[in-house]
């Protein structure tokens, strides 16, 4: 009901149509991918698959889901598809989570994406591949297993794409008492879900509220309804009941580092162009996107690219949604090429 009210907030009087899935990945019980579709009725143009970071779900592209479904390159797009991760946003929870360790964390995502495929798109289904943060671990991954499926990646203040050095890390991890219980907890699993699931009832709506109005409003002041239907969506996803949130220990070292940093992987992927985009304050560090690009480009691709957003920060589609959205449209348009 709270994605419902968000969506028909968002796309009032644009004449535009939606419609929202849980596809079954499994034979277990609530082993099931929700997904938002709008312009389901476009099926002769490109898919374009968006994918949430962590502690979200689709309702943080609040500020792109009509612009798109409306984008003067709408010949090139067709329908938009914003996919929540197996286990978590509005996706169903198995139970138990099978993930442990980082492998099968990162293949419980990816099979969930590809069975969503192969049930919404078809067997021979192909799409343009965004991910945001940690979805863009999910994102990379997911392409390294199955190119073919995909016609563009972009990845949005994506998470783990260089190691660390390991002499920085040591002293960070240890630099104070606060940094080594941080540390501590992180490893043990403990996720921020798991902290607001136990707090009294009006905290978390509180400090939901206050996020939506300190870091999503980049792209301009938000009226009061969509405050509202934006916090009280966002609070209902933080206080599900646990899932693939404890991928995040498994993933990501302790303060966002990666375990296997995706550049790598990124650079490998050999025939599918490759978008980077930042906002120039964001904390994953935009030299590290650029890094790999450049070398993409040195070893002589010419389908690699980043973007480094002005006045944005970690979400770049809510703080520039104009700018993120045309680089999206236009990735739509040359993937309708391949």
């Amino acid at each position: 009901a709270r994605e419902a009210a968000l969506l028909e907030h968002l796309l009032a009087g644009k004449g535009v149509k939606w419609s929202t899935h849980d596809t079954p990945v499994s034979d277990a019980a609530d082993d099931v991918v929700h997904s938002i579709t709008v312009n389901g009725e476009h099926k002769e143009g490109v898919d374009l698959v968006l994918m949430h970071g962590f502690a979200n779900g689709g309702g943080c592209f609040f500020r792109n889901i009509a612009n798109l479904a409306t984008h003067e390159k709408r010949g090139g797009m067709g329908r938009t598809h914003i996919v929540d991760w197996r286990g978590a946003g509005m996706s169903g929870r198995p139970a138990p989570y099978p993930a442990k360790n980082e492998q099968e964390a990162i293949d419980f995502f990816v099979e969930g994406l590809e069975a969503w495929r192969v049930a919404r798109l078809g067997p021979e289904g192909r799409f343009v591949l965004l991910g945001h943060s940690l979805g863009s671990v999910i994102a990379s991954n997911y392409t390294k297993k199955y190119p073919k499926h995909v016609r563009h990646l972009l990845l949005a203040g994506p998470a783990g794409v260089k190691r660390p050095d390991d002499a920085k890390y040591a002293s960070l991890v240890t630099r104070t008492f606060m940094h080594r219980v941080f540390v501590y907890f992180w490893e043990a699993g403990v996720t921020p879900q798991m902290v607001f699931r136990v707090l009294p009832g009006r905290i978390v709506p509180r400090f939901v509220r206050w996020y939506v109005l300190a870091r999503w409003q980049g792209g301009g002041p938000l009226d009061e309804r969509t405050v509202h239907l934006v916090s009280t969506y966002a609070t209902g996803v933080v206080l599900m009941r646990g899932c693939s949130d404890s991928c995040l220990s498994r993933i990501l070292r302790p303060f966002g580092m990666a375990r296997t940093p995706i550049g790598p992987v990124v650079e490998g992927l050999k025939d599918t162009p490759v978008t980077f985009i930042y906002g120039e304050r964001d904390w994953m560090t935009p030299a590290n996107g650029v890094e790999v690009v450049a070398r993409m480009k040195a070893a002589g691709r010419k389908d690699a690219e980043a973007h480094v957003l002005p006045n944005a920060a970690h979400y770049p589609f809510i703080d520039q949604p104009v700018m993120f959205d045309n680089i999206l449209a236009a990735a739509c348009v040359t993937g309708a090429k391949r």
